[in-house]
């Protein structure tokens, strides 16, 4: 079944239903490429940039218990030095804490080697730190002191050295991370602007087909169609419909054959009417010439004498009067015809 068969609510309700849909999968491909984005940026937001955080505070704790650690070796009150090493634990567990929930974030095989890197040095580092506060403990002041003079800050440097490849490999990831939201976000503008694009085109084909197929089955514009047919009813039937090549189907086709048949109607009666005319003419005639003849007639002879041709005579006579009389009306008639025709 062709389109232009349809009818015309049907066309119309199946363009309304086009453009409904159209307009539901591009809203559905716009919340789904926002949802996209949303998932990158959540990502970034709440693991890559925490995760950062969380390392740089880990580094700057190290940076407080190098110090805590330099002057609790040369703390000579043992208060002093307590406190200090109260301090320098109360850091440790955090860092510890620190490493444990970064560990459990990482999203990489490279992150989660270097750090396991940084784990091995902080390792290196306490141990080391735990033996110079053992030997100054155990009286070996001057040993401690060159440990906390020299060998501290080294490991302490490596240490954090460590944590600082950390630091940047994660920086890195977030950059990129950046960029796929910036490129995803590129994409999903491009998606939408090409689909508006594809819902224009189909919007615009839907309707010119509408259009199309309702002119095809007016033959024309209504304004011309409601222009023909308003002549018509006025009784103008001079005017020929114009129709487009090849319609032999349309409304407009159908108001030209119209038309025509009327034209033709009015035509034949027309025709008619002359012919009637035309014999009234010739009867009024005929009667008219008729009655002058017998006008002529000596009124003598009507009076007739005795005898056979007396009698025939008058009867002739009479004839010739009432045949007068009757022509009257035709020839009245006929005259009336040709002032009216």
């Amino acid at each position: 079944m062709k389109f232009s068969d349809w009818k015309v609510g049907t066309r119309l309700a199946a363009g309304f239903a086009v453009m409904v849909a159209l307009l539901m999968g591009l809203g559905s491909l716009s919340v789904l490429a926002m949802n996209e984005t949303r998932d990158e940026t959540v990502v970034v937001l709440e693991q890559a940039l925490q995760t950062e955080r969380m390392l740089k505070e880990w580094h700057g704790v190290i940076e407080v218990n190098l110090v805590r650690s330099v002057a609790a070796a040369k703390a000579s009150d043992p208060a002093v030095q307590k406190q200090f090493e109260e301090a320098i634990a109360q850091a440790s567990a955090r860092a510890t804490a620190l490493q444990k929930t970064i560990g459990e974030r990482l999203p990489d095989g490279e992150a989660k080697k270097l750090f396991e890197e940084v784990h091995q040095r902080r390792a290196a580092y306490r141990e080391a730190r735990a033996a110079a506060f053992k030997q100054k403990q155990a009286g070996n002041v001057e040993q401690a002191n060159r440990f906390f003079d020299t060998e501290l800050a080294s490991q302490a440097s490596g240490y954090m050295a460590s944590l600082d490849k950390l630091v940047r490999y994660q920086q890195q990831l977030i950059n990129r991370s950046g960029e796929d939201i910036k490129v995803l976000s590129g994409h999903t503008a491009q998606a939408v602007t090409y689909a508006s694009l594809l819902a224009i085109v189909v919007a615009a084909g839907m309707g010119y087909a509408i259009a199309r197929s309702l002119l095809r089955q007016l033959g024309g514009e209504p304004a011309y169609a409601a222009e023909v047919t308003a002549r018509i009813a006025a009784g103008d039937l001079s005017q020929p419909v114009t129709l487009r090549a090849g319609d032999r189907s349309s409304l407009l086709f159908s108001i030209a054959q119209m038309r025509d048949s009327l034209a033709g109607i009015v035509g034949e009666v027309r025709s008619g009417t002359d012919r009637v005319l035309h014999a009234s003419r010739e009867i009024a005639g005929g009667v008219s010439d008729l009655s002058g003849r017998t006008e002529k007639y000596p009124r003598t002879q009507c009076r007739g004498g005795s005898g056979k041709g007396g009698r025939a005579g008058t009867r002739l006579c009479r004839g010739g009067q009432r045949g007068t009389q009757s022509g009257r009306p035709f020839r009245q008639r006929g005259q009336g015809d040709q002032v009216a025709h």
